[in-house]
């Protein structure tokens, strides 16, 4: 079906078609643009969540190694348990909606988050090794052992010593400063004086003792220390950076929404004017010719001819076009008819007046005949008197 064919209603109604097609089209444009960006807007929402909560992880951990409170261990697990799950969130909206750069870069972010989790795990777990070997120390035997030897005055150097071995067992006990331990260990181990009584080798080697049983788990918790320290930072950035590149396409993707939003506004306006152009020009295109029809009808002119275009259509315009052209048509063969009458009434005329001729010609003629008669019975009456 052409569209010269479709009533004017239904044009009107395509053209609004055309219209609302196009604004769908551009809203669909703008709802998957505001869609992204807003996932784009949680995203870094979460994610400096996550951020915040990662900040005080470090630092109820670094409060919990300073003064071994196992509050301070619970609200650090508690704030990694928080980054952690908005870290899963972020990635499992990433996921969802394809983010291939930010995605990649989560995925790094979570690998690094479940490492840092493994390794609090086990440097959890040593630094309660150590509180109980703390316990032999707390309870005075250590101190005793020092008081022992120092007091006895035979040998003063090891008393010394051995002072500065537990000062410095205590403080890394306090501290967890790997460093400290080292010092302690040295000095506990240095060779003991010739003659040193049977209690205080005892006490010495007992103290040397506990001090190898300490040694492990201080070497551990210094790889597990130092782990954590370098992964600490290496998650903060990415964190980071996660956040910015979140912000930066968030800013994209609005700047884009609203240059799309401007380019459906004119796009818009653009096809409301050509479709109103369209559809106005075929109006009056065919309601000037339809004028031109009439007016030259009425000028006497009924020879005119409506073009094809405008009678081969079924629309309204098109009708009143063929009521024209049928109108006009009929006027001239009606005009052509009357026409003929008159020529016939006039041929007609002619001949009643050549009959009205002869029959003149031919009274004529019997009045002649007459008059010679009626002299020739004038002259026979005359010659008959006589």
């Amino acid at each position: 079906m052409s569209f010269m064919n479709l009533r004017i209603r239904t044009k009107l109604y395509l053209a609004f078609g055309i219209v609302l097609l196009s604004v769908l089209v551009g809203f669909v444009f703008i709802f998957f643009l505001n869609r992204r960006m807003n996932v784009a807007a949680d995203v870094e929402s979460e994610i400096r969540w996550a951020e915040s909560n990662f900040t005080f992880t470090r630092f109820y951990f670094r409060m919990y190694n300073s003064y071994f409170d196992e509050k301070y261990l619970f609200k650090a697990r508690a704030n990694f348990d928080s980054a952690r799950l908005a870290v899963d969130t972020v990635y499992d909206w990433l996921e969802q909606n394809d983010f291939a750069d930010l995605k990649g870069r989560t995925r790094e972010l979570v690998q690094s988050v479940n490492r840092y989790a493994e390794v609090m795990d086990r440097y959890t777990v040593l630094r309660q090794q150590l509180c109980g070997k703390k316990g032999a120390v707390d309870d005075g035997r250590m101190q005793k052992y020092v008081d022992e030897i120092s007091l006895s005055g035979l040998y003063p150097q090891l008393g010394h010593i051995s002072s500065q071995a537990v000062m410095y067992l205590y403080r890394y006990l306090d501290r967890v400063d790997y460093d400290l331990f080292l010092h302690a260990f040295e000095l506990a181990n240095r060779d003991l004086p010739t003659g040193l009584p049977e209690w205080a080798q005892t006490k010495t080697n007992n103290f040397r003792k506990l001090l190898a049983e300490i040694e492990p788990i201080a070497k551990n918790l210094e790889k597990e220390h130092k782990e954590l320290v370098a992964i600490a930072p290496q998650i903060s950035d990415e964190i980071f950076d996660i956040a910015e590149k979140s912000y930066a396409y968030r800013s994209e993707l609005q700047e884009r929404s609203q240059g799309l939003i401007l380019w459906v506004v004119l796009i818009l306006l653009t096809t409301c004017f050509i479709v109103t152009l369209l559809f106005s020009n075929y109006l009056t295109r065919t309601l000037h010719a339809a004028v031109a029809h009439i007016q030259r009808a009425a000028q006497g002119d009924l020879i005119i001819e409506v073009p094809r275009k405008f009678l081969e259509g079924k629309d309204e315009i098109c009708q009143l076009a063929q009521a024209l052209d049928h109108m006009t048509q009929t006027m001239a063969s009606s005009i052509r008819a009357i026409i003929s009458g008159a020529s016939n009434v006039s041929s007609a005329s002619g001949l009643l007046s050549q009959v009205s001729q002869q029959l003149s010609q031919g009274s004529s003629e019997q009045a002649a005949s007459a008059e010679e008669i009626g002299s020739a019975m004038t002259q026979m009456t005359s010659s008959i008197n006589a």
